[in-house]
């Protein structure tokens, strides 16, 4: 079926006493798999991907918790030896003052070691994870425990100290004696770059006044002096969770959240960040040039009004459903949680699309997929326009599997069967249920599905591509360390011949389960052109935290290992992987390429018979001619 969604049965459907708590590639084979939460949050499961028999096979390993009930699963290599771990936040109930961090081990065959590790709590506001320490492990920042919480660092030393594998320190001021603000529960709080220097900055939701508006504040990573506070500013009444995407293609990190506020219509708000633009000629000026897409931008910002063209208003309400609004949270009897627009390129031209989840008059809760379309007149201010800001409008030619699915809860995006397309992925459950378990829908995508497309990668540099052989580890390939922070940016020259920056950010977010994928995918349209730059940025403080490469092929799935030996600051030892990814039009091309030479066989052989036939004849009528010469 072409330019539709279509159901795909890979072995989730009929699953209502499960949910899905992350993505993660358990057994490191470069294929996505599943933790899965129960429907009473007392047990994680992993459901591996099994290409051969194209589903996700049953679980292999279950962890039961009995005294508290898991509220997040985030995979990561806790541990830094090039097997995923498994972090799991935990709350007692209703009544809980805070919530419990335990870290969970891998082991061999995708399996996690049932034997946990208490690491110190928190408050009932989720942990973000980063790299603070710039050394590429996993830490945490969120708040203490009790009643009037301070900010404080989960600091990862488990290398050196694995008795004591995390210590917390308060989060130090800013150098000008700026202060964190506190975030609320829940939050939407993210680890990505927003200046523009390839190194992942700080985005920090601040709790709302007694007004009802909430603030952000984004602080900007100065490696080993520290985050400093950078931008302020506030985000609409009613504003829901954010999300992050280069919107437009410029190269910079844009918001994007949902807005349904009591007494207006609901709205999907854009707001663009502002940054130097990509230098179209050698004598421009305050402008990032092709090669230097790494450089930063100290006036870089959002603006919550129009006033520069940096923000887009979209109304989801339609003439057909005028009471139609965005739903931003859902309630649990463990606390609230957010529901997240997903952002990813389903239709692969280069500009994210939007999946939400909105409460109809007349159907209830349905999932919605919006397209990234230019600004026009009538859809966006002048200004808008002028920028060549972007906006989204409703898909719903092919859409109809998806529209039809009733009692959404959420939604994700993601390659199930690995070829270069997003899926989607609906979760719904009977209105009032306040249990986690959900029935699960997987949308297989067909709109445009020859398009070019790129997948990246960034690994934490544990290890190159091939760890130490253990007893424990008889496969220590790194692939599934589920590495935050990765920034990766890249030129491209579109069909109208025009060269575009795009940035992209690698799981920015990882409380109240984001269900982010752990991989990149980025559309590249119809043009089969090469990636001329592709910039790909660590965490690390180091003077190098970037590596460039060029002549990225389509089509392609790049891998990248930052691995450094002991006591090196260089990324020139950082390695490079690349699997090629045939498009569905390869068969054809072989066909075509045979039937042509074949084609061009019969012609040679066609003309070589007919040149035969006619030196015969030549021959013939000389010896026509010598004889009669002898008479």
């Amino acid at each position: 079926m072409d330019d539709s969604l279509s159901e795909l049965d890979v072995g989730l459907s009929g699953s209502k006493s499960i949910t899905i708590a992350a993505f993660a590639d358990v057994n490191a084979d470069k294929r996505t798999d599943l933790i899965t939460l129960s429907s009473d949050r007392h047990s994680l499961g992993v459901r591996i991907w099994d290409h051969d028999a194209f589903q996700f096979m049953p679980p292999i390993n279950q962890i039961n918790i009995f005294d508290a009930q898991i509220v997040n699963a985030i995979p990561g290599d806790l541990n830094y030896d090039g097997t995923l771990d498994l972090l799991v936040y935990l709350r007692s109930g209703p009544g809980a003052t805070e919530t419990k961090v335990r870290a969970y081990l891998g082991g061999k065959d995708g399996k996690f070691d049932g034997k946990w590790i208490d690491l110190p709590p928190s408050g009932l506001s989720q942990p973000m994870v980063l790299d603070y320490s710039g050394n590429m492990r996993v830490d945490l920042l969120g708040l203490s425990p009790g009643s009037s919480g301070t900010l404080q660092v989960w600091n990862n030393t488990w290398s050196s100290s694995p008795d004591s594998p995390y210590t917390t320190f308060p989060m130090p001021a800013s150098v000008d004696g700026e202060t964190m603000c506190v975030s609320p529960d829940p939050h939407s709080n993210a680890f990505l770059d927003l200046d523009g220097d390839c190194l992942a900055d700080l985005f920090i939701v601040c709790a709302a006044d007694s007004s009802g508006i909430q603030t952000y504040q984004v602080w900007v990573n100065g490696k080993d002096k520290g985050y400093h506070f950078a931008r302020t500013g506030s985000l609409p009444k009613g504003a829901g969770p954010v999300s992050f995407a280069d919107m437009d293609g410029d190269g910079a990190l844009d918001m994007i959240f949902p807005v349904t506020p009591d007494d207006g219509p609901s709205t999907i708000q854009i707001l663009y960040n502002q940054q130097f633009p990509l230098c179209t000629s050698s004598t421009q000026e305050n402008c990032r040039s092709a090669t230097h897409l790494c450089r930063a931008d100290p006036d870089f910002h959002f603006s919550s009004t129009d006033q520069d063209g940096g923000l887009v208003v979209f109304p989801v309400a339609t003439e057909a459903d005028p009471t139609a609004h965005l739903v931003t949270t859902e309630a649990y009897s463990v606390g609230d949680v957010p529901i997240f627009l997903h952002t990813g390129d389903f239709d692969i031209d280069g500009f994210p699309d939007v999946l939400a989840v909105l409460e109809t008059g007349s159907s209830g809760r349905r999932a919605r997929l919006y397209r990234s379309v230019p600004c026009k007149d009538g859809a966006c201010s002048a200004k808008a326009v002028a920028a060549k800001r972007r906006t989204l409008e409703e898909v719903t030619e092919g859409a109809e599997a998806l529209t039809a699915i009733e009692n959404v809860r959420s939604t994700a995006f993601l390659d199930v069967a690995e070829d270069g397309s997003l899926d989607i992925i609906v979760f719904s459950a009977p209105p009032g249920d306040k249990g986690a378990g959900r029935t699960m829908v997987v949308l297989e995508n067909n709109y445009n599905s020859d398009a070019f497309f790129l997948k990246t990668l960034m690994l934490n540099g544990a290890c190159p591509s091939r760890c130490p052989v253990t007893s424990d580890h008889p496969s220590r390939y790194p692939y599934g360390v589920n590495y935050k922070g990765a920034t990766f940016k890249y030129t491209v020259i579109d069909t109208s011949g025009e060269k575009r920056a795009f940035a992209v950010a690698q799981l920015p977010q990882s409380s109240y389960m984001p269900l982010h994928k752990p991989y990149n995918f980025v559309g590249l349209g119809r043009t089969n052109n090469y990636l001329e730059e592709l910039f790909v940025g660590s965490t690390r403080h180091q003077e190098e935290h970037y590596f460039t490469w060029s002549g990225i092929i389509p089509n392609s799935q790049l891998i990248l290992i930052p691995y450094q030996n002991a006591g090196s600051s260089s990324a020139q030892s950082w390695i490079r992987e690349m699997m090629i990814n045939p498009g569905s039009y390869a068969p054809w091309v072989l066909l075509s390429i045979l039937v042509s030479a074949l084609i061009l066989v019969i012609v040679v052989l066609a003309l070589n018979h007919l040149e035969r036939v006619e030196d015969e004849k030549e021959r013939r009528e000389a010896m026509h001619l010598i004889n009669f010469d002898a008479l």
